[in-house]
């Protein structure tokens, strides 16, 4: 039998609170890359801190390349969450469809996160590496939650609170 790894909830609903979660925090994400433009534009990037030392063009480049990153990722982790949910709510999980998307953008953000945390450390800000050390937490237990479910719907196993 599974391990019980929520007991207030069914697990039907600990994965529909996950995916809204997921939703939350890609809303959060494009919120802060709009406010980061917006700084960007208002206060130039001097006055942020960002170094021009590459010249004018590559500093726009990298700029640039962390604004569509953090775009990127912010649409990726609302399309996988809207997939995860929509399995949950059509018992999909079993053959993949709506949990392999979410699944891959996970696996990728635990192990970006594993990287930010470990350059984090090594540069000694650890108050940023504790925020991504809790992002990590939480990926890692949603991950967990999920492949319970897919389990309990592939009727290996009989499904369990969440």
């Amino acid at each position: 039998m599974a391990p019980n790894l929520c007991p207030w909830m069914k697990l039907e609903t600990g994965v529909k609170v996950i995916a809204a979660v997921d939703a939350a925090l890609g809303i959060f994400l494009v919120m802060v890359t709009v406010a980061l433009v917006f700084d960007l534009v208002v206060r130039g990037p001097q006055k942020m801190g960002i170094a021009l030392d590459n010249g004018i063009l590559g500093s726009i480049i990298i700029l640039g390349s962390i604004i569509v990153g953090l775009l990127s990722g912010a649409g990726a982790n609302l399309w996988s969450a809207f997939h995860l949910y929509k399995a949950t709510k059509r018992n999909q999980g079993a053959n993949g469809y709506g949990i392999w998307p979410w699944v891959v953008i996970t696996v990728t953000l635990i192990l970006i996160f594993s990287i930010i945390i470990l350059e984090e450390m090594m540069k000694m800000r650890l108050g940023i590496g504790a925020i991504f050390l809790l992002f990590l937490a939480y990926k890692i237990y949603s991950f967990l939650v999920v492949v319970v479910f897919k389990r309990s719907l592939a009727g290996r196993e009989q499904p369990v609170a969440c």
